[in-house]
């Protein structure tokens, strides 16, 4: 959450955060930012949690490396809370975890650090192969980013879906998903 704010090249004049503050995160940002009146963060581990006032609308909302941790069912939650307060675009970012990009990191995980997550042969295969729906589910496992994207797709206008950091290659040969997506409150208000 901290980070984003320095990834901007232009401090925003206003900034609303959510986290679970899972890996600390959230204390974090509160730390670093706690000068800045227009900045605020608040634990957010269910859709529920995520405090709007009613006509309270933001220019961008971007949610980064997040939602593949998130069973499906609470995705749509979260994502219709977004979109009942965004007025302008929304950038995802996710993990690639399927195909041959899913196997190369599974079995560099094995090897080298002994952190690869525990797969069945038939999920293992499964996954190898881009059939996610053969796959338990749990945090990065089993996460589609194309199933994402329709989630996506249930709320706002998609814009793009591209590979990252090699935007030149096919989203399927990709390590990470970059999404962008339009609110269509705007579009609402313009017609």
């Amino acid at each position: 959450m901290e980070k984003l704010i320095d990834f901007c090249p232009k401090k925003p004049m206003r900034y609303k955060g959510f986290d679970a503050n899972w890996e600390r995160g959230l204390d974090q940002a509160k730390e670093k930012w706690k000068t800045h009146p227009n900045y605020s963060f608040f634990k957010a581990g269910i859709p529920e949690d995520m405090h709007f006032e009613e006509r309270e609308r933001f220019d961008i909302a971007v949610i980064m490396e997040t939602l593949e941790h998130l069973p499906p069912d609470l995705v749509d939650g979260y994502l219709k809370k977004v979109a009942e307060h965004l007025a302008g675009y929304l950038f995802i970012t996710l993990p690639n975890e399927k195909g041959i990009v899913f196997l190369i990191k599974w079995v560099t995980k094995r090897l080298f650090s002994n952190d690869a997550e525990k797969y069945s042969f038939d999920e293992l295969l499964n996954a190898s192969l881009g059939r996610m729906n053969l796959v338990g589910r749990r945090e990065h496992k089993g996460f589609d980013y194309i199933s994402l994207v329709r989630q996506v797709e249930e709320y706002f206008e998609l814009i793009s879906v591209s590979g990252h950091p090699y935007g030149f290659l096919p989203t399927s040969l990709c390590y990470g998903v970059g999404v962008v997506a339009k609110s269509r409150i705007r579009e609402a208000a313009t017609k």
